[in-house]
């Protein structure tokens, strides 16, 4: 597996195939992806930066995914500190559906904090808000004083 950055707008559209409510985001340019693909080039999954805050420097992520397998430790370390280091956030916020338990055990494993729930987001599905602050980040598993990988 390897990450790749380009062609923004066809990580962008991959991810908007499987998560619609973000068509308008990756359709408006603003966003960073960052696509995983296999040794065939096939897309495993991807991430997305998007809605910038300027005032609180802070950013919203969302992922998605056709394999279960689709990060490794180094993925996951660089996902991360593109948005620490490289864009000087304080936080990175994501929202989880409350149906979707292994996106969920994904944030909390990332050092992700649930900070509330946001009812009926999609239909009638809620969904939780969560929140990584950098400071957690840089002392956590996946930051620069965090373990290294084995």
């Amino acid at each position: 597996m390897r990450i790749v950055v380009t062609p923004q707008d066809k990580i962008g559209q991959w991810i908007a195939e499987r998560l619609p409510e973000l068509r308008d985001e990756v359709e408006g340019g603003k966003f960073a992806a960052f696509g995983v693909v296999d040794r065939t080039g096939r897309m495993l999954g991807a991430a997305l930066y998007y809605r910038w805050f300027e005032p609180g420097r802070s950013i919203e992520l969302t992922w998605a995914a056709d394999s279960p397998r689709w990060l490794s430790y180094q993925i996951i370390r660089a996902i991360l500190a593109y948005a620490f280091v490289t864009m000087g956030c304080r936080r990175i916020d994501g929202w989880v559906l409350t149906s979707n338990q292994r996106s969920l055990r994904l944030a909390k494993g990332l050092g992700f904090q649930i900070e509330g729930l946001r009812r009926r987001t999609r239909g009638d599905e809620d969904a939780y808000l969560l929140g990584l602050l950098d400071d957690e980040w840089r002392v956590g598993r996946f930051g620069p004083v965090g373990r290294s990988a084995a």
